[in-house]
């Protein structure tokens, strides 16, 4: 998927503030995002205050690892009076890790897959599978001025699939979604997700996109 946005658009850290304020609506976030963005802030002064000697490595530390991560919960099931009769149960979830390169900063192939590396072990580890676990989503979500042709043909190619005892305690998969000012590009998996950023950064131009026959032709055939 590829999200074109016209000349004029606004700087990297105003689009990762919006995204994370709009994941805020839905998500439950480990640590509060408005302080999350205040300390992103100060880091940033931070980086523009170091040496180019010192920058390299600066920035290396700030995108290795998630700025901020949240969570969705799904569960459903079926009581016979009380939820002490169940019937049946069963539970879904996300987990979103948010990635943001310094500004100026190129994506590369090597940094996009320690990235998406890093986001499937930290959702791995909070995946508890059993009879009543359907399925398990990680979302790394990478904000970043722009990418390389390496970067982005690894994002567009990469997916990940784990199966719990054949699937018989549900599965975990991956998907990956790059923001630039100028674009949103999924991995194979992550056209929905694309979807999603898109209707909270551009509400507008998803809704235009979306409405009418040709929207709904594109949410069948997607």
């Amino acid at each position: 998927m590829g999200v074109q946005q016209s000349a004029g658009n606004p700087p990297l850290s105003d689009i990762f503030t919006r995204l994370i304020r709009g994941y805020s609506r839905w998500y439950d976030f480990d640590s509060a995002p408005e302080q999350c963005l205040r300390n992103l802030s100060s880091q940033e002064n931070n980086l523009a205050a170091t040496a180019p000697d010192d920058d390299t490595l600066a920035a290396e530390e700030l995108s290795s690892t998630p700025v901020i991560s949240a969570a969705l919960h799904e569960e459903q099931g079926a009581y016979l009076l009380s939820r002490k009769a169940t019937m049946w149960e069963s539970h879904s979830h996300e987990f979103v890790y948010f990635f943001l390169l310094p500004a100026g900063k190129i994506l590369t192939k090597k940094a996009f897959e320690s990235m998406a590396e890093n986001a499937v072990a930290l959702g791995r580890e909070r995946v508890h599978p059993d009879a009543n676990h359907i399925r398990s989503d990680v979302t790394c979500l990478i904000a970043a001025d722009s990418a390389d042709a390496e970067a982005l043909t690894a994002l567009k190619k990469w997916s990940y699939r784990e199966n719990f005892k054949m699937s018989l305690h549900g599965w975990m998969d991956g998907r990956a979604v790059l923001i630039t000012p100028d674009d949103i590009i999924c991995s194979k998996m992550g056209s929905r997700t694309g979807d999603f950023i898109e209707s909270l950064l551009y509400p507008d131009r998803y809704k235009e996109k979306n409405s009418g026959f040709k929207g709904w032709l594109r949410k069948i055939f997607r």
